[in-house]
C-alpha cells in the first residue's frame, strides 16, 4: 500500500492544493515552494504520534516532535506553525492510499481554565476517514461524521498535553511504516542507533552495509571514544576509522543504509537529497534509492534544489512509468503543480534553464 495523494488545507504555508505520488516522485522547485511542507505531511502519514527513529537527550521522538525540533527558533515554539500564517483555525491533510482515504486534522481549540482564570488553547488532532471505523475510541458529534482524537498538542510550547494512546497504537497498524531523512536531523538518528545497537549487531545489519558503502572486508561498530562517549568505527583488517572522518555525505547515507535494514520502511522520503553530496557519492545514494524501489517495493519521493540532480535522476528513469518529476510553486498560499516523465525533464533541459522552469505553471 504505497500513498497516492495527499491534499492539504490550511496547513502550514499551503492554503489548498494536491499532489499525487508515484512509486519514484522527485519534487523540485525554488526556495519555499512547498517541497518541505509536503515531505513533512507524508511524514505524518503514519501516525503523528508515533515514536520515530530519533532520538533527543536519550529520549525517543514522537513524529510531531520531530517537527516541532525542525521549526524551533529562538523567538517562538509550541505547534501553532502546524496552522497557516498562524491564525488559521483548523489544518487538513487529506490521504489516499488506492485502497482507502484518511485525514489528519489539527484544530485550535480555545478553553477557559477557571482554576487561574485565564484562557487556554491548544491543538487537537484528530483522524477521519475510511481507517476511523477501526480505531478503539471514536465520536460522531454531527450526523455522518465520526472521527478518532488521537491527541492534544501545546499552541505555545514544544509540549504533548495528552495523548489517546488506545487510538495511536492501533493507527499504528493501520498505515504503511515511513521514514524521513533530513541532514539537519543526523544526531537524533545516532543518538537512537546507539540506543538500539545491540539489536542491529544481532541482525548482521552492519557487515551489509559496510560492505555496500566502504567495500569487501570492512564492518561497522560503536566503540567508546574521548570523554565517555561513543562513535561509530568504519574498520578492515585491523584498521579503524571513525565516520566522522569521512565525510558528512558518507556518515548520512551509511546511517540512512542502518536504519533502513533495521527498520525496513515501506515509504522513503527524502528532503534535500543531495546536501552534503559530492557528485560520486550523490551517485551511489541515488542508485541505492533505485534499487531499493526496484527490487524491495518501496515508495522513495525526494527534494531538490539542484539542477545536475533534476537530470541525474530523469536520466536514471528515461522510459519508466514509476517516476514523476513534479514542479512545484506557491502563489498566496495555493500549492501549483506540475507533472513531468522523465523524458519530458530531459527534452526540457536541452531548451530551457531549470531554475525558471516556474513560468511554466
Amino acid at each position: 500500500m504505497f500513498l497516492k495523494e495527499i491534499s492539504f488545507e490550511n496547513f502550514k504555508g499551503i492554503k489548498e492544493g494536491s499532489v499525487k505520488l508515484n512509486k519514484f516522485t522527485l519534487f523540485f522547485g525554488r526556495n519555499n515552494s512547498g517541497k518541505t511542507t509536503i515531505c513533512e505531511a507524508i511524514f505524518l502519514a503514519q501516525n503523528p504520534f508515533r515514536e520515530v527513529p530519533l532520538c533527543e537527550n536519550s529520549t525517543q521522538l514522537r513524529a510531531i516532535e520531530v517537527l516541532a525540533k525542525i521549526h524551533r527558533t529562538l523567538e517562538s515554539s509550541g505547534y501553532v506553525f502546524l496552522l497557516r500564517n498562524y491564525v488559521e483555525k483548523l489544518a487538513r491533510i487529506n490521504y489516499d492510499t488506492g485502497i482507502g482515504k484518511y485525514s489528519i486534522v489539527f484544530e485550535l481549540i480555545q478553553t477557559y481554565d477557571t482554576m487561574h482564570n485565564r484562557k487556554f488553547e491548544y491543538i487537537s488532532v484528530y483522524i477521519e476517514g475510511d481507517v476511523v471505523e477501526r480505531l478503539p475510541e471514536r465520536y460522531n458529534p454531527k450526523p455522518e461524521r465520526y472521527y478518532a482524537p488521537m491527541g492534544r498538542l501545546s499552541k505555545v510550547e514544544d509540549k504533548i498535553v495528552s495523548l489517546n494512546i488506545g487510538n495511536v497504537l492501533a493507527f499504528n497498524n493501520l498505515t504503511v511504516p515511513i521514514m524521513f531523512i533530513r541532514y539537519d536531523l543526523l544526531k537524533c538518528y545516532w543518538n537512537f542507533l546507539d540506543l538500539v545497537w545491540s539489536e542491529i549487531i544481532n541482525e548482521d545489519i552492519t557487515t551489509k552495509v559496510a560492505q555496500r558503502i566502504f567495500g569487501n572486508g570492512y564492518d561497522i561498530t560503536i566503540e567508546p571514544y574521548f570523554g565517555g562517549r561513543k562513535t561509530i568505527y568504519v574498520f578492515s583488517k585491523g584498521r579503524r576509522i571513525r565516520l566522522g572522518d569521512w565525510g558528512n555525505g558518507i556518515q548520512v547515507i551509511t546511517i540512512f543504509l542502518i536504519l533502513y535494514y533495521y527498520l525496513r520502511p515501506k515509504v522513503i522520503v527524502w528532503d534535500d537529497v543531495e546536501l552534503h553530496m559530492n557528485p560520486t557519492l550523490l551517485m551511489q545514494l541515488l542508485n541505492i534509492l533505485s534499487e531499493i524501489a526496484d527490487f524491495e517495493d518501496v515508495q522513495v519521493i525526494l527534494t531538490t534544489h539542484s539542477l545536475e540532480v533534476i537530470k541525474i535522476i530523469a536520466k536514471m528513469f528515461e522510459n519508466d512509468n514509476s517516476f514523476v518529476g513534479i514542479l512545484t510553486e506557491l502563489r498566496e498560499g495555493k500549492l501549483l503543480t506540475r507533472e513531468f516523465t522523465a523524458s519530458e525533464i530531459l527534452e526540457l533541459s536541452k531548451t530551457l534553464d531549470l531554475r525558471v522552469i516556474g513560468v511554466l505553471l
